[in-house]
């Protein structure tokens, strides 16, 4: 039995979702893997989208401007559900101490599997002021086979006077086999990113671990496993690589030729909204602005430059 590749078999889970063209009709769902809905809910009713749509692999539904602060964030999943037949899902959020919390799994599970996630919205200067919580604004959906994990985020922002819904590909990570013939995901723990925390879990550890040995051996050794880098030497002047990406916090990490990192902020990059970066993206941007060190002190960060004016290139 030879290993399918994660491309083919992620083709299939997603049911060719994310070559959809752009669609102007009232739609209610955003759909992360085939049969699983995503959408929102306020005060038990569903708000409809006022256009869907894809930008550079980002998936979105624009939002009304609902006028209260009771919202939901909805995720639906079909009992028929290929992937439920294929392997296991995995619905989570990360809570504001950056921990996971894991709020459905597909194990031992049996008829349709819902979570509304509720989020945090805020208004201030007579409601002109809008802000959406990044720590109850986010939904992710894995997908775990025998061949890996793939793992889509689904978040609620307000960008520029509106609401979308924006879903992407945040990680797709192989699986391989190490010297005690044990699953091991070794895409999650490398330093440009990834979610180590979660290839911890036990559902996801309790289903590596169950894996049949007909499974095992389609596995190849993590010896195999080749890490993808940035390729320095094809950035230009005023270039760089897109580190990291956080859907749910509209910002990022780039890193430059000279492997100085950078900010990345959504209202910086160019064009129409939704705005929204990927990691490995490569982007050029204008200019270079000194973070001063009491706004340093006030966000924490270790970061000495934003990026300003952004522009994505591929």
């Amino acid at each position: 039995m030879s290993k399918r590749s994660l491309k083919s078999q992620r083709g299939r889970q997603n049911g060719g979702q994310n070559n959809q063209p752009n669609r102007t009709t009232n739609t209610e769902t955003l759909v992360p893997f085939k049969g699983i809905e995503v959408y929102v809910e306020a005060r038990g009713r569903s708000i409809g989208f006022e256009q869907t749509g894809e930008k550079r692999k980002l998936q979105y539904g624009v939002l009304p401007d609902f006028g209260h602060e009771q919202i939901k964030l909805v995720a639906r999943i079909d009992p028929e559900c290929a992937a439920l037949k294929a392997g296991r899902l995995v619905v989570f959020n990360r809570r504001q101490d950056q921990r996971l919390d894991v709020h459905m799994s597909s194990a031992n599970k049996s008829g349709q599997i819902v979570h509304r996630q509720a989020v945090r919205i805020s208004r201030s200067n007579g409601g002109t002021k809008v802000s959406v919580d990044h720590t109850t604004n986010n939904i992710y959906v894995a997908f775990l086979s025998s061949a890996g994990v793939w793992i889509k985020a689904v978040t609620l922002v307000r960008q520029s006077g509106t609401f979308y819904v924006l879903m992407q590909d945040q990680y797709t990570v192989e699986s391989f086999l190490n010297d005690d013939g044990n699953v091991t995901l070794p895409g999650f723990f490398r330093i440009h990113g990834g979610l180590p925390d979660f290839a911890r879990l036990p559902v996801v550890r309790d289903f590596f671990g169950g894996l049949a040995a007909e499974e095992r051996a389609t596995l190849e050794h993590e010896r195999k496993y080749v890490p993808t880098d940035y390729h320095f030497s094809d950035l230009g002047e005023n270039e760089l690589y897109v580190k990291l990406w956080t859907l749910r916090r509209n910002n990022g990490v780039g890193i430059l030729k000279d492997g100085t990192q950078v900010r990345l902020f959504w209202a910086d990059i160019r064009g129409e909204g939704p705005h929204a970066l990927r990691t490995g993206q490569r982007v050029r941007f204008e200019r270079l602005d000194r973070i001063s060190d009491e706004a340093r002190a006030a966000a924490g960060t270790q970061l000495y430059y934003d990026a300003r004016g952004l522009t994505v290139i591929e």
